[in-house]
């Protein structure tokens, strides 16, 4: 067992990956320091988070190891964490870049959300059609 099994299903890895990502980008664009303004490193750190954080989903894709059975409490459990990490995260830094006029950054955040959204959405209706079934 893989520690990010812990993470459960879809979305919830892909939401703590983007999150630590971006989180990393960050720090790390500070360090850099070319003197751009703080809110523009925050918004350019949230889209190489929300773009890095595919990686290891592909990888796991190309590799056949996502193709594993999940059971209804991982799928449950990626639907929490991935919207319990992934909305708050992308819709402050959404927010952020809306109220700061960053409007092609805010397309990158609405483009993350909705695929956190449609992911938790799929995996619900999975787990409840099994749940049913």
């Amino acid at each position: 067992m893989h520690w990010t099994d812990r993470l459960g299903g879809p979305p919830g890895r892909y939401a703590v990956t983007a999150a630590a990502l971006t989180a990393v980008w960050f720090l790390f664009r500070l360090w850099l320091d070319h003197g751009d303004p703080v809110l523009s490193i925050l918004g350019l750190s949230g889209l190489y988070g929300a773009l890095w954080g595919l990686g290891p989903w592909l990888i796991d894709k190309v590799n056949r190891r996502g193709h594993r059975d999940l059971d209804r409490a991982d799928r449950r459990r990626g639907v929490v964490v991935g919207l319990g990490v992934g909305l708050p995260l992308f819709g402050a830094l959404l927010a952020m870049c809306l109220a700061t006029g960053r409007w092609v950054y805010a397309t990158g955040y609405v483009l993350a959300i909705a695929g956190i959204v449609i992911a938790a959405w799929l995996s619900y209706r999975k787990e409840r059609t099994e749940a049913t079934v």
